[in-house]
């Protein structure tokens, strides 16, 4: 009689007889098969997603070594006023002049020269609150998903109680009750951006936390601070850096809008949300004091976020894979 042992794929002699295309042995894969195809939905995802990866840094890169750099080159003095050039259009325009590209505002101050040294106040700023956000965060979110009990609810309670109160909301109120200073204003963009961290990494480290190499380590007898350094964290970069970039762009957007109210970086100093407010008492008679600030901002952040995505796609698998 045949026999099949089902599930090591044994066939009898006769089985194979009536059914000889199972004993021929299955063509090898070629080459050609096993390379990617790039007409494959998901390869073109991937090619779009990189695409957007180094459109997206290529302008965040431009703006970063326009308002480095060019100021060395324009050395006009962002405080500089001049009331008889006050309200000039850009040279383009009637009236405009190349003595200042980008026309003048109300004061007779160069606009060019604002909107570099603008740039650099509100790239830095946003620069240095996410580094601090993420330090604070990342420490809380990886403590709470390691440590659970008592310092999970502690922290997470937090989280939840912070990340129900609009973050413009509590910028304001920290603001107005300790001012703003340039400190301040570093502190209050950290307060309200941490919680994302930690939410981020809380959620990343409970999954790692099962994980083989986790339970040896712990059964290995290792203390709960190496395991984070060493195993944890190195694990859960590609979350962290996704959101700290997507995080820069929001940082830079509540800077603005709290410059915009007044209550951000103090004037005279130059900041694009200043300039943007400055600009809108004026919008019919000097379009370019809010145009240019606004596009500014506008153009910086849609470009970190389009790292941002770029990011999340190519540095996980499963959305590579999807």
């Amino acid at each position: 009689m045949p026999y099949s042992i089902r599930g090591f794929g044994v066939r009898s002699p006769e089985s194979v007889l009536a059914y000889p295309e199972a004993a021929a042995p299955s063509p090898a894969p070629s080459a050609r098969s096993r390379e990617p195809s790039a007409s494959r939905p998901g390869s073109r995802l991937l090619v779009a997603r990189n695409a957007q990866l180094s459109l997206g840094f290529v302008i965040f890169a431009t703006v970063v070594v326009l308002v480095l750099f060019l100021p060395l080159i324009w050395s006009v003095d962002p405080l500089e006023q001049e009331l008889v050039q006050r309200h000039r259009p850009p040279f383009w325009q009637v009236g405009g002049s190349l003595s200042h590209p980008l026309g003048t505002d109300g004061f007779g101050r160069d606009l060019l020269s604002r909107l570099l040294y603008g740039g650099r106040y509100s790239i830095t700023i946003s620069l240095v609150a996410v580094l601090v956000a993420g330090l604070v965060g990342v420490s809380l979110g990886a403590s709470a998903g390691y440590l659970r009990g008592w310092p999970e609810s502690l922290i997470m309670r937090i989280v939840d109680a912070q990340q129900a109160l609009p973050a413009v909301l509590l910028a304001l109120l920290v603001v107005v009750i300790f001012g703003n200073t340039l400190i301040n204003v570093i502190l209050v963009l950290a307060i309200t951006g941490w919680a994302t961290f930690a939410r981020v990494v809380f959620g990343v480290v409970l999954s790692l936390r099962q994980r083989e190499f986790i339970v040896a380590a712990i059964a290995q007898g290792a203390r709960a601070r190496w395991i984070i350094r060493r195993h944890i964290l190195p694990n859960a970069m590609t979350p962290i850096i996704v959101t700290s970039t997507l995080q820069i762009g929001r940082t830079m957007l509540l800077e603005s809008g709290l410059s915009f109210l007044g209550l951000g970086i103090p004037d005279p100093l130059p900041a694009w949300g200043l300039m943007l407010a400055d600009g809108q008492r004026n919008i019919f008679s000097a379009w370019w004091l809010a145009t240019l600030p606004g596009l500014a901002i506008t153009v910086t952040v849609f470009s970190l976020n389009l790292v941002g995505g770029g990011l999340r796609g190519a540095l996980n698998p499963q959305a590579r894979g999807s």
